[in-house]
This record gives C-alpha cells, structure tokens and sequence, in this order.
C-alpha cells in the first residue's frame, strides 16, 4: 500500500508540476518492489548552534562575514528561539575548550569569529569533548547547552581531524555524542573543501556535508539544515535507479520536481538534494522509486513498501 496523488496537473511557469491533492488519498493496489519514502519538514523550536572554526582555513573564515548576515535574516524570518557559540579547533593551552563567543540575540556582534594565535593543528573531536566533558563546569560552557534545545555543531574546516586517538574508536567518539547530555537532540553538519568530503562523511556519521563555492551561502544553509528546514534527503532504501522525480506537499498541494533539473543524486549517500528549493515547514517530500535488493539504511523518513 502506498499514498497517491489526487489528479489534476498543471504546469508552472518554471516547469515543475502542480497539482491539487488530498493526503492521503487511497490505495493503488499492489506493486512489485516499489517502495515509497515520506519526509516531513519540521521546524524545531530551540536549537543551540555551536561553530567549531578552524582559524587557519582562510577561504572559510573570509566567508563567515557576508554568511553571518544571512544567518541573522534566516533565524528572524523562521522565528526560532536559538543561540550560538563559537570554538576555535586550533585552540591550545587554556582557551583550548573553551567557548570563545556567545549570543542569541539579532544583530551578531562583530567580533565573534577573532582568533587568537592558532595551536598544533585543527583537533575537533577532542576539542568538543573537552568542551563538554573535561570544561564541561567552566564558566563559559556550563550553560550554554538547553535540555529543551536540539544541539548542532557546524564543523568549518579545510583538513582532517587531527585529535589524538587515545584509545577511543570513531564508534566510541560518535556514541559519546549521540548521548550527549542534556541536549535533546544531537546533529552535526560539516563546510569543507571536495578533497575532504568523502572523509569527513565518514567520520562524521549522519553529518550534512558540504563543500564549493560560494561558501557564505553554503553556512546559510546549514543553519537551515540546523533549524530542520533540510534540502538533502536519504532513501531508507537502495533504488535500482535514481528516482526520476520528487513531491513536495505543501497545504493539500503537490509540485513535482524533476531529476537533474530540479534536484540531484548522490548514489554514495543514496540521497537526493534540491537545486533551488526549500520545502516548507510543515510540507511532506514524497518519493516512489523500485528497489532490488531491499537494503535498508538508517536515519530516513517514513517508508511505505509494496509486496504482492
């Protein structure tokens, strides 16, 4: 069983399909391996934003300026309760741990991305779990974390993690985060260069990661992606091809986006991202595609799968 589509298309001048729709609507009958995926946009409510900047990278912290006033308009205009702080990865010595800036109010001030002197390398790992384990009652770091809050850490970073490993595993490390306390929830997204995407991607698990141009826009919309209002969607299965279209469902209408012109593919996170568009808080993604072997990933929407 899965959810249809009203009928009644008509074009747009962009392209994209719209069509008025009643949700759910019935049934189709059966179909042969087809599975349909349901994502919801759901703005959260209060969100703690911790930077973690490596002050070496020079391209991301000369984007940060202009990135910040879209931020500013962003969290005005999607009224989230939020606040922010800052982490300087390369930190050594006493401030190393330490949040270095904090607010929550409009408009940011205008030296909260400064950095001292850098130290030996950029270690987020260990730089976090000093923050919040060993300098978890330091004055600057004892309250920035809401138990009513989601946290997100926005990694921005040219290289890999120099931590130490000191005995602890990657799964130890992303454990340890995953039940960070008091936060409700955790997430963590990541700006970097494309030489560095696939590991961090990796090391990072569920991490939004991102890379190009345009590097102001690229922090704007991973505060997006902090607030849940997300453009990069994984399948909760492994089609046999991408899904040559995507429903968004937004007050009992449907516009229907296309592969490659409106959204695309990544066969190695099996997840499609939008070009242009945002979904709505409170819209529905759908997407129908045919499965082959019923791999099954972590971490999606809701899935709906046909049998005979």
């Amino acid at each position: 069983m899965w959810l249809v589509l009203a009928i009644g298309c008509s074009g747009n001048d962009d392209g994209s399909t719209h069509s008025a729709v009643t949700v759910p609507t019935g049934d189709t009958g059966p179909l042969d391996n087809t599975v349909t995926d349901l994502f919801e946009q759901d703005l959260v409510n209060e969100v703690d934003i911790l930077w973690m900047v490596d002050s070496d990278w020079d391209a991301g912290n000369n984007a940060l300026g202009p990135g910040i006033d879209r931020i500013d308009e962003t969290l005005l205009l999607n009224d989230v309760d939020w606040r922010m702080g800052v982490l300087d990865t390369t930190a050594s010595g006493a401030d190393w741990g330490v949040i270095g800036a904090k607010w929550q109010s409009w408009p940011t001030p205008g030296n909260v991305f400064r950095f001292g002197p850098s130290g030996p390398g950029s270690r987020v790992r260990q730089t976090l779990f000093t923050t919040f384990g060993v300098k978890k009652d330091h004055p600057e770091n004892e309250d920035f974390l809401r138990s009513s809050a989601d946290l997100y850490v926005l990694v921005v970073t040219d290289r890999r993690d120099e931590s130490s490993a000191g005995g602890v595993s990657d799964a130890q490390w992303n454990e340890w985060f995953t039940t960070l306390e008091p936060s409700e929830q955790k997430r963590m997204g990541v700006v970097t260069v494309a030489a560095e995407e696939k590991y961090w991607k990796k090391l990072a698990v569920d991490a939004d990661v991102r890379y190009g141009a345009g590097l102001d826009k690229i922090y704007d919309d991973m505060i997006l992606d902090a607030i849940h209002l997300k453009t990069t969607f994984q399948l909760s299965q492994v089609p046999l091809k991408p899904p040559k279209k995507v429903e968004v469902i937004y007050r009992d209408h449907a516009t229907v986006y296309r592969l490659d012109r409106d959204y695309t593919w990544d066969t190695e996170t099996n997840s499609f991202t939008f070009r242009t568009v945002r979904p709505p808080d409170t819209s529905i993604i759908r997407v129908t595609y045919d499965v082959g072997t019923g791999e099954t990933l972590t971490g999606t929407g809701t899935t709906e799968t046909t049998t005979p």
